[in-house]
């Protein structure tokens, strides 16, 4: 268990810096899309090129965690993990009240 906590806080911390980046990327592209001075063109294609490079990290960091983590996790216990984490995240993005947040087991009454 501690070693899961390490390694999850260590990748946590480079997952929110990587997400602050992948966001002022977002951010500058849509500022460059909407300028109407002329459409920076290059400007752009810069943003772009943040932008996917921020997802290939993403995709890097998400590797590199799925490999230290086998080193003490089975590939079912993996598998679980990285399903929960992505069940949180959707919670916390979605919020209680939106459809599946909150689920409830019963059928809405009609």
């Amino acid at each position: 268990m501690q070693q899961l906590q390490q390694t999850d806080s260590k990748y946590d911390r480079q997952r929110r810096q990587l997400n602050m980046e992948e966001r002022q990327a977002r951010l500058a592209l849509k500022a460059s899309m909407e300028d109407s001075v002329g459409r920076d063109q290059n400007k752009i294609s810069q943003n772009l090129d943040q932008l996917l490079q921020a997802q290939r990290r993403r995709a890097d960091l998400l590797e590199a965690e799925q490999k230290e983590l086998s080193s003490f996790l089975t590939p079912m216990q993996r598998a679980q993990y990285l399903s929960l984490k992505e069940q949180m995240m959707r919670r916390m993005v979605d919020g209680p009240n939106s459809a599946g947040g909150g689920r409830n087991p019963l059928p809405p009454e009609r």
